[in-house]
């Protein structure tokens, strides 16, 4: 590993105090680092050829040369320099331009400066990668002129260096493409979800009030589906960027096989034959289980697809699995241990060599329009992933295609008798909650459902007045629940202020999604619970009533 170079910061705006001022932050956040300004594309090019930048931030629109332009530029002329895009319009076509020309990132003014600081970290380390990637394609370059000039005999080894030399490049490229959808994925999911929390909110609070058998209850729980379905998706696109939260927990992975194969009877053709051969002493592994689920009705469904036809077999198989030294070898991502593998394998058309390499990348997909969003393989893809599994693909055009999974196995924790802290009481209540949401609709349609089940609610959009409300009557209220991505103060900053007035003050987050905030986070922090957006009245009023019985428990105890 070489030493790393200093880190050059490149400010491109063409008003002078916005450059001032951003340097002005980044000199605090990356004081050992040395700046240098521009006023436009052009300045920009000539202060490159002075000293590569490691990092330029860049306006958008700018005289004489934009921030488009200077990006192909210096891509043409300095591929490690990393770029970051900034813009005060909200213009989709610029987004995708700046990514697919090859932006590190792309922020929106007003900027956030903890965006920004993110958004220089990942450029460095980007940057670094890049440089050390580049330097090691030239040192094995010499090594393979070198070896054939002197050494005709090794020819079929250098061949094999350069193939696998090829396939790290080849890897590299996908983990920055995913990384750039990642990136995307995360941003939109926020807004998404506060959409669709108003979406499914909003119709099961109507949904509560109407006649059992009324047309209008149908028709609203329609909606409601479809809500669920959103959400769904949404979960879906978080998996393959690695963003989503999990939940794991030591479980056997036969039981959740065993209870998705019950739910895919339904979905899976009649003229498909489903055949299981499930080990009921696998083992456990150390899993999220809606994901595993999601993995096994994905890979089953789309075996499903392949055999709607003709028809076939569908075969399921759960298995405790040594790995060898071979077969790690053989996968970067396996390690020598115990596994459990889960094998889907299917009779349908298969699949060639150039499908197999696209399977994994998000829309793709070889689905007729309209039968699939090409997002349900890359879900499994980032799922095994982060549960620090493999995937195997094998298949034959004509013949059929088996997925295996790998997940590591684990022991089983000692089981206790434990005595569960959480109330079994309905989520009702009469104490007061302090509300903090910047939607409006949002911080309404809580306030409702709350109220409905007996909570005195005060509701703000805005975290200073709302902060402002507790440092005038800190004592009124038995808990806040607060967003977090909101403007002029973040759920995180407004939680740290009331808990400096009140330390003992219960708090409950609720957010879209944010890639600065995290369970754990939330927890040092004095979250006492994190819920993920979208979630209807009744969870809501739940976690409210857990979180107070458990307050109040704490305080007896």
């Amino acid at each position: 590993m070489g030493e790393r170079e200093e880190t050059r910061i490149l400010i491109v705006d063409d008003e002078s105090e916005m450059r001032r001022q951003l340097r002005k932050y980044l000199e605090l956040e990356f004081w050992d680092s040395a700046f240098s300004e521009a006023a436009d594309g052009e300045e920009a090019l000539e202060r490159a050829q002075e000293s590569e930048p490691t990092v330029i931030i860049s306006d958008i629109n700018m005289p004489r040369m934009n921030g488009l332009e200077l990006l192909q530029k210096m891509k043409d002329t300095s591929p490690h320099t990393q770029v970051i895009i900034c813009t005060g319009r909200d213009d989709p076509d610029s987004s995708i331009n700046a990514l697919k020309y090859g932006a590190s990132d792309y922020l929106m003014k007003p900027l956030n400066m903890e965006e920004v600081s993110v958004a220089i970290h990942r450029g460095i380390e980007r940057h670094w990668t890049s440089s050390q990637l580049s330097k090691h394609r030239e040192r094995l370059e010499q090594l393979v002129e070198k070896r054939t000039e002197s050494l005709l005999r090794l020819n079929e080894t250098l061949r094999k260096e350069k193939e696998i030399n090829r396939e790290l490049e080849a890897q590299f490229l996908q983990a920055q493409k995913m990384e750039a959808i990642g990136v995307m994925a995360g941003g939109i999911a926020h807004d998404f979800n506060n959409i669709l929390s108003a979406i499914i909110g909003y119709t099961d609070m109507t949904i509560e009030r109407l006649e059992e058998n009324s047309r209008e209850r149908k028709n609203l729980g329609e909606v409601l589906k479809a809500g669920m379905r959103a959400k769904s998706l949404v979960r879906q696109i978080l998996s393959f960027s690695r963003q989503e939260e999990q939940n794991r927990f030591c479980e056997k992975v036969h039981h959740i096989v065993s209870d998705s194969i019950e739910m895919l009877r339904a979905t899976i053709p009649s003229t498909v034959k489903i055949v299981t051969d499930i080990d009921t002493n696998s083992g456990s592994a150390m899993v999220d289980k809606t994901q595993i689920e999601q993995v096994v009705m994905n890979l089953c469904v789309n075996a499903g697809h392949a055999m709607q036809k003709k028809g076939g077999d569908l075969e399921i198989s759960v298995k405790a699995v040594t790995v060898d030294e071979q077969t790690a070898a053989g996968n970067p991502k396996l390690h020598i241990g115990a596994y459990i593998t889960i094998s889907v394998a299917d009779t349908g058309t298969g699949m060639d060599e150039a499908t197999i390499k696209k399977i994994f990348e998000p829309f793709f997909t070889t689905k007729e329009v309209g039968q699939g969003s090409g997002l349900g393989l890359s879900a499994v893809h980032g799922i095994v992933m982060s549960h620090d599994g493999a995937i195997n693909v094998e298949s034959t055009p004509g013949k059929g295609t088996t997925f295996t999974v790998y997940l590591p196995t684990v022991k089983p924790p000692q089981e206790e008798k434990q005595t569960s802290r959480t109330s079994d009481k309905a989520p009702i209540g009469d104490e007061s909650i302090l509300l903090v949401d910047d939607e409006r609709p949002l911080a309404e349609m809580w306030s409702m459902a709350l109220t409905d089940f007996g909570y005195n609610v005060e509701f703000f959009t805005n975290p200073k007045e709302a902060l402002e409300a507790f440092r005038n009557n800190p004592d009124k209220y038995d808990l806040v629940i607060t967003d977090h991505t909101m403007p002029e103060m973040t759920g995180s900053a407004l939680a740290s202020e009331m808990l400096v007035i009140r330390p003992d003050i219960p708090m409950l987050l609720c957010s879209g999604y944010s890639n600065l905030i995290t369970p754990e986070l939330a927890k040092e922090i004095g979250f006492r619970q994190y819920i993920m957006k979208p979630v209807i009245g009744q969870e809501l009023a739940t976690a409210v009533r857990n979180t107070l019985d458990l307050t109040h428990l704490d305080e007896r105890t």
